[in-house]
């Protein structure tokens, strides 16, 4: 019974095999500052998993391929925001300790992966509780959060990267 949880749901995910022994994983290619801290606690240059990024010039600019063997991950993209996608979706599996030989294709229902928050009838969060929040969003995959000061007035287009930025300076 496969009890794995992918947030947002995948459109196909192919089971190929049992589930891996995988808690941490090799890297040898350059990392983002955000993909560092997606990482952080599953990184081992001693671990015999590996993973991989490939780049794919067929796969629309958001879309991403995750194939999992035995011995590697490789996630394929033609896009940064594709290759972020495809990494989060397999942190979400490490986290679970749900890693298993499988491969997954996802992309976006829609050009713009978005939340509103609506903090305009006295219920504005905290600095901390918003940037929390944004973090959980860059977990699901959202890459703006508009937040609505009063009818009329907005912040968008705050993407998570821009948050983490501001919190780890």
């Amino acid at each position: 019974m496969m009890n794995m949880r992918i947030v947002p749901a995948v459109k196909r995910i192919k089971h190929l095999g049992e589930k891996l022994n995988v808690r941490e994983v090799k890297c040898f290619e350059e990392l983002t500052e955000f993909e560092r801290e997606l990482l952080r606690g599953h990184l081992n240059q001693e671990s015999d998993f590996q993973l991989r990024f490939l780049t794919d010039g067929s796969l629309p600019e958001q879309a991403y391929r995750l194939t999992v063997d035995s011995r590697e991950a490789k996630i394929a993209s033609s896009s940064a925001s594709g290759r972020q996608y495809g990494l989060t979706t397999f942190v979400q599996l490490l986290k679970q300790q749900d890693v298993r030989k499988l491969e997954i294709y996802d992309e976006p229902d829609f050009p713009i992966r978005s939340v509103m928050i609506d903090i305009s009838r006295n219920k504005v969060p905290k600095l901390e509780t918003l940037c929390a929040i944004v973090d959980q969003l860059a977990l699901a995959k959202k890459a703006i959060c508009n937040c609505m000061l009063r009818e009329g007035r907005s912040i968008s287009k705050v993407s998570p990267v821009i948050m983490r930025t501001r919190k780890t300076s």
